[in-house]
């Protein structure tokens, strides 16, 4: 009776307590990393463009070549900060939503 009555305070206790955090800890750090992986992503895809462009722009004949290709680049650089903006945020909320309510993740 002691025994059962000593697993189940175990169960209970700190011990559970600190099993729930470690998994707490652990889903944060997973989910913190998977955001800055993405952000380290789209800035190295965004330089790789920006270089791209300044080649495009230093091969331009004439004026008006010149301001449509850095037309299409800033179009284009606006709507990838846009795109990644928003899957960031949806990164996030769904991170929070774990955090606070993990009955309520995915």
């Amino acid at each position: 009776m002691a025994t059962q009555k000593t697993a189940t305070a175990k169960a209970n206790g700190p011990e559970a307590a600190i099993r729930a955090a470690g998994g707490v800890w652990n889903d944060w750090m997973q989910q913190t990393l998977a955001i800055s992986q993405e952000v380290s992503s789209f800035v190295m895809a965004r330089a790789s463009e920006d270089l791209g462009a300044l080649t495009q722009l230093a091969g331009c004949k004439d004026p008006v070549q010149f301001f449509t290709c850095q037309q299409q680049h800033a179009q284009k650089a606006a709507e990838d900060y846009i795109a990644e903006g928003q899957k960031l945020g949806r990164m996030i909320v769904a991170a929070q939503t774990r955090w606070v309510n993990p009955d309520q993740a995915d």
